[in-house]
């Protein structure tokens, strides 16, 4: 497949150089989508534009992908992100991104995926490490018969890898958002999404294969892919692809990061139940003290009952 030929007419070159967030560390631009910190640079959005474009940049350099997207709002209301391959530009629905920090950096993540992809369908498997042969080739099927309608949508491929990318991305950085109520709500829309979609990998695989393999049938027919790629897209449909085990490891990930979110909202509630004694006593002598005198009332209340 040669290189495609991109339109950057309608693009400010610009937007996608250094922001002023270039000079931050990498904690201190992660630091940037606290809960807090993220309220802060809402105010302005084209404060937003620019940290999202510095996590574009840094994340395109990262992987390799040589001409980073620029990133820009979105005008439609129903669209919480998406990738324009002609123009290069990711697009994102600051009003939604508002709402939680980490669905920010998952959609900005998920996005540059996709240019990764396209990058790798432009060059094939020998530039990468990020893909096979085989899973370029079906890359390619489901970019040529892209499919928008549920449920056929999040099954593909092309799909899953980028939710993959997006929420690999945010996992790698939960140790700073690990105790935030923004955090708890991702992972528990995230645990959801990936429990639906491995229950439909485990309990309708056929049916989920047959979906793919209609694009690619699509794609054939209508020109857009060689007889070898074909074969190839075909051949990843009938393997447990990378993708899919990448997917499936990202499930149980999730189930665990759920399951110690709630020992610790359970530990919280304990302790929060406890607080009455730092009221009424204050430190942790004056609760001993407490108690030691507890103990005596109630051995008293117990001996006169005795001597009853």
């Amino acid at each position: 497949m040669g290189k495609y030929i991109l339109d950057y007419s309608n693009v400010n070159p610009e937007l996608s150089q250094d922001t002023k967030y270039a000079d931050l560390s990498e904690e201190e631009l992660i630091d940037c989508f606290q809960p807090e910190a993220w309220k802060e640079i809402c105010r302005d959005e084209r404060e937003m534009l620019r940290v999202l474009q510095e996590v574009g940049n840094r994340y395109a350099e990262g992987h390799g992908i040589e001409e980073r997207p620029v990133i820009e709002r979105v005008s439609d209301p129903k669209v919480y992100g998406s990738y324009s391959y002609g123009r290069n530009v990711i697009t994102i629905n600051l009003d939604e991104a508002k709402k939680n920090p980490m669905e920010a950096l998952d959609t900005v993540v998920h996005e540059e995926n996709h240019a990764l992809q396209y990058q790798c369908m432009d060059y094939g498997s020998d530039t990468t490490t990020s893909f096979t042969k085989e899973e370029i080739a079906l890359l390619k099927a489901e970019t040529e018969a892209y499919v928008n309608d549920e449920p056929r949508y999040h099954r593909q491929s092309l799909e899953v890898d980028s939710n993959n990318a997006g929420l690999r991305f945010v996992l790698y950085c939960k140790d700073r958002f690990i105790n935030t109520p923004e955090f708890e709500e991702y992972i528990n829309k995230r645990d959801e999404f990936y429990q639906l979609l491995g229950d439909e990998y485990e309990d309708e695989p056929e049916k989920v294969r047959m979906s793919e393999y209609l694009q690619v049938l699509k794609a054939y027919s209508s020109g857009k892919l060689t007889v070898d790629e074909a074969e190839d897209a075909k051949r990843c449909l009938q393997t447990k692809n990378s993708i899919r085990m990448e997917t499936e490891y990202l499930r149980g990930q999730l189930q665990e990061i759920k399951q110690d979110m709630e020992v610790q909202n359970e530990v919280q509630k304990l302790e929060d139940g406890l607080d009455f004694l730092e009221e009424e006593t204050g430190s942790a002598e004056d609760i001993q003290e407490t108690v030691e005198v507890l103990e005596v009332q109630e051995n008293e209340a117990v001996n006169e009952y005795s001597m009853e």
